[in-house]
């Protein structure tokens, strides 16, 4: 896990001394050694390990012939051996700045086409000192950040926002559409931030500046294609082989290894495929969980009960924990201090023991399953149909068949889940507008100030909203992939993670979001999805017989955080001070009045508040934007 920056000026105007200052300072903590500077007259890169580990060297200049190159950034490459083939490198060549030294190497032979032979996790900046501009890029997927501010006189990046606060007088001129879309589960993948002045380069993009223009152009996006429509004497690489590279590829040799493990399918299925596969690995991998608090919201059942059928089909043990019962301001303001920006997740369900006991433990690299409902599965709403229009008889029969048996009316499947999905969208459309669901009732309980949003742009939100009906009209469910992969929050999520990581020392790996797999899932024929009835079956037949069967057959969840309900009536204190003492600006935003009313029926387990959990959960959202703009004024 590394940390970065860079300031150019276009002018040739050369770097002062208290740049090159607050360039350092920028990276500078107590944890780990200063970081590593390169400086030219007009520009300057530097590059922090935040492991209290030794890792290679992420900057690294390169003059050979025609070039003239230095780059700085945070780069993981996951096919590494393949680059080196297609540059024709010999082993001389492989040295500690690997996976520096190979961007460099592919951007001279490729130019900005290198991105397109990268596979990993990645965001760094180029800069050719014979073309004079900066190329910066991020990964296919975005799971490292790179943002940036500039103008025509220089450019200024980073890893973080931090970096760009601390290094360059921006305004901290709020993007109050920024807050209101979040507030609303609008998470756009745009390159806007919390900060008007402040951008980011979005995820499978590019960036090329110089004196004259700042321009970013997309170089990947998730796409539906069938790469299995091949010569005869071509296989398709089974997804379980996809799968165990992926996590072999995430274990770095270098760091302890951790994983974090559930009863859920994506991380099972991580352990066991280690286990099986990377025996020698799996060995040194340590284990952590939360087990859910006695007060936890689900019904589902015990996730302990499915964590202990996993451990003991791997025979490993794993660490556990439970979450704080108390939120910390103090744990809030070093979240905003390390990031400039909050969660996208309500502060209150942080979980910073669980972050504690890895960090105690001395594991640097951390596994997760996140990622796998986006990637390998498909809730495939519209499957019935989509059988239907396909033939498969027997395996609509089938589903039909079970989902009667379980007290489904049939004759309201045929109707909502074959004939409706079939209609013209314009009809469709018609339908849902005169007959909304039932999660328009939770609209009401949104708390922006109605002076600052337009009934349009309410509107809007319904029509878009992430999820929601509009995603459900079609019938291949390789577009819920597609929706998922095309919608910020994602991004937003891993952002989060990663911030984390840096607080705990750690850097976060995420096997299922690795980039072969989500194209061969996106290549697989639609019924894929259906087989044997499961929502979730490529990944479930990917590793059939691998995993337990009670973690196979499994149909329910239940979370492992503290429900926002308890976590906001069990702390009245914590959240009246934030309702309090926050500053003016989130009350243009927000309507204190209704977030304080609804907060009371909480207390008082009013019984006409509906969806209490959904109402908490937004009220936590609430609070979290008015923590942290009360914290961004002191």
């Amino acid at each position: 896990m590394f940390g970065f920056s860079g300031k150019i000026h276009f002018n040739k105007h050369e770097i002062k001394e208290n740049e090159l200052s607050r360039l350092t300072s920028s990276l500078t903590d107590s944890k780990s050694p200063l970081p590593e500077v390169h400086h030219w007259p007009s520009g300057c890169f530097c590059n922090k390990n935040f492991l209290p580990v030794k890792q290679q060297n992420q900057l690294t200049r390169w003059q050979h012939h025609g070039s003239n190159l230095i780059i700085t950034g945070n780069i993981r490459l996951y096919n590494q051996e393949e680059i080196i083939n297609q540059l024709s490198l010999s082993d001389k060549h492989h040295h500690e700045n690997i996976d520096s030294y190979l961007v460099l190497k592919g951007y001279e032979k490729w130019g900005t086409d290198c991105l397109n032979h990268f596979r990993g996790d990645f965001a760094f900046g180029i800069w050719d000192f014979h073309k004079k501009h900066l190329f910066a890029a991020r990964d296919h997927i975005g799971i490292k950040q790179l943002f940036y501010t500039h103008s025509p006189k220089y450019i200024l990046f980073g890893g973080r926002i931090t970096e760009i606060i601390k290094n360059e007088k921006v305004h901290h001129k709020i993007n109050i559409d920024y807050i209101t879309d979040y507030l609303l589960d609008i998470y756009p993948h745009s390159s806007e931030t919390i900060f008007q002045q402040i951008l980011q380069i979005p995820p499978g993009c590019y960036l090329i500046a110089n004196s004259k223009h700042t321009t970013i152009k997309k170089y990947w996006s998730p796409r539906i294609k069938r790469i299995f429509s091949r010569q005869k004497t071509q296989k398709a690489t089974p997804l379980y082989d996809i799968l165990k590279n992926a996590l072999d590829s995430r274990i770095d040799h270098s760091l302890q290894n951790g994983l974090l493990i559930s009863g859920g399918l994506d991380s099972s299925s991580l352990l066991c495929i280690a286990k099986k596969s990377l025996p020698d690995k799996a060995g040194n991998l340590k284990l952590f969980s939360k087990i859910p608090p006695k007060n936890n919201f689900n019904s589902y059942g015990s996730e302990e009960e499915f964590l202990n059928i996993v451990l003991k089909h791997t025979n490993l043990k794993a660490t556990c924990c439970c979450d704080e019962e108390s939120p910390t301001l103090d744990m809030l303001t070093r979240y905003y201090r390390e990031n400039y920006s909050f969660p996208c997740n309500p502060f209150l369900q942080i979980g910073s023991p669980l972050l504690e006991m890895i960090e105690k433990a001395n594991v640097h690299n951390v596994l997760t399953g996140y990622g796998g409902d986006e990637t390998v599965s498909s809730f495939a709403p519209n499957i019935y149909a989509l059988l239907t229009v396909t033939g498969r008889w027997i395996t609509l029969s089938s589903m039909l068949h079970k989902a009667s048996q379980a007290g489904a009316s049939l004759p309201s499947l045929v109707k909502n889940k074959i004939i409706f999905p079939l209609l013209p969208q314009f009809l469709q459309t018609l339908y849902q507008k005169h007959k909304r669901p039932d999660q328009f009732d939770l609209l009401k309980e949104h708390f922006i100030n109605k002076q600052l949003i337009k009934e349009k742009k309410l509107q809007h939100h319904f029509q878009e909203r992430p999820g929601w009906w509009k995603q459900t009209m079609h019938l291949d469910p390789r577009k819920d992939i597609l929706t998922t992969l095309s919608n910020g929050y994602l991004q937003e999520s891993v952002t989060f993670f990663n911030a984390l990581g840096r607080m705990y020392s750690h850097t976060t790996s995420y096997p299922l979001l690795d980039l072969e797999i989500i194209e061969t899932c996106l290549s697989v024929p639609p019924t894929a999805f259906a087989r044997d009835g499961l929502q979730r079956s490529l990944l479930k037949n990917a590793v059939k017989g691998i995993i337990p069967e009670e973690i196979e057959k499994r149909r329910t969840k239940s979370s492992f955080a503290q429900s926002a309900d308890t976590l906001l009536t069990a702390n009245p204190e914590f959240v009246r001070n934030i309702l309090h003492q926050t500053s003016g600006l989130a009350w243009l935003i927000m309507d204190r009045e209704k977030i304080s009313d609804a907060y009371d029926k909480l207390l008082q387990e009013d019984p006409s508040l509906k969806h209490r959990e959904e109402i908490a959960f937004q009220i936590g959202k609430y609070l979290n934007i008015a923590a942290f703009l009360q914290w961004l004024d002191q």
